[in-house]
């Protein structure tokens, strides 16, 4: 792991069970309880190794009626350092400092534009893979209305490098070290919806299979090469990717 990788992501649930039940079915996933920092439970998904977490939401996420959601983790040197260059850059600290789990510190942090995201100090967690298995994660990409609005954030925090992709003004890949490890998509809200989030890829060995789960437990957004974006019963949003 490095400075600006992402190492981890969970997804915050209303119905922990039908959750647990769904992704159980979609990937493959096993689980086992733990506890959150707050000492709320917390499930630890697992396909072979550790995968992601599910916990129930907050009641303070609940009551400002925020909408399920599935987080990215992204390794950071000093948390301190990040919420420092979060407020110098008008981004906003939800959450922390905290002390999460073995010894780490995290900080959840929204960008200008409202994107959530987690900044994680000291956890030893692996980056994610470059060759993920069925049922890893597999990318983490950016959706908003006004890329340049965010960029220079995630530039300061992180040192990521973003480059018009394909000589497009709507499409950035991002390099962290030299090497690409995200995108950033700048959407209006007819495609994009509402909200601005970071999106995370899961990956399936048989996107066909993926679809017929889906078409039968969640629902179907919209569908691209290799790709289908689907909602699970608390309607939260989640990329599937076919294995190369």
């Amino acid at each position: 792991m490095a400075h600006g990788d992402f190492v981890w992501c969970d997804l915050t649930a209303r119905r922990i069970g039908d959750a647990r039940k769904f992704y159980g079915g979609l990937l493959g996933w096993q689980f086992q309880n733990d506890v959150a920092p707050d000492g709320s439970d917390y499930l630890i998904a697992y396909a072979g190794s550790q995968i992601a977490g599910l916990y129930t939401m907050p009641r303070k996420f609940d009551e400002m009626g925020m909408p399920c959601f599935w987080m990215s983790y992204i390794e950071v040197d000093s948390v301190d350092e990040a919420i420092d260059t979060a407020n110098k850059q008008g981004a906003k600290v939800e959450v922390g400092p905290i002390n999460g789990a073995n010894g780490s510190v995290i900080a959840l942090i929204r960008d200008q534009l409202g994107a959530g995201f987690t900044v994680i100090e000291g956890q030893g967690l692996a980056a994610r893979p470059d060759y993920p298995k069925h049922g890893e994660m597999a990318w983490n990409d950016l959706y908003v209305s006004d890329a340049a609005a965010v960029i220079p954030l995630y530039q300061s925090m992180f040192g990521w490098e973003f480059a018009q992709a394909n000589g497009s003004g709507h499409t950035y890949d991002v390099a962290n070290n030299g090497v690409v490890c995200s995108t950033v998509h700048q959407s209006p809200e007819s495609t994009r919806g509402k909200e601005q989030f970071w999106g995370i890829h899961f990956a399936v060995d048989d996107l066909a299979a993926a679809r017929n789960y889906v078409s039968d437990n969640g629902s179907i957004l919209y569908e691209q090469e290799g790709a289908i974006l689907v909602r699970d019963g608390d309607h939260t949003a989640l990329f599937m990717t076919g294995l190369a």
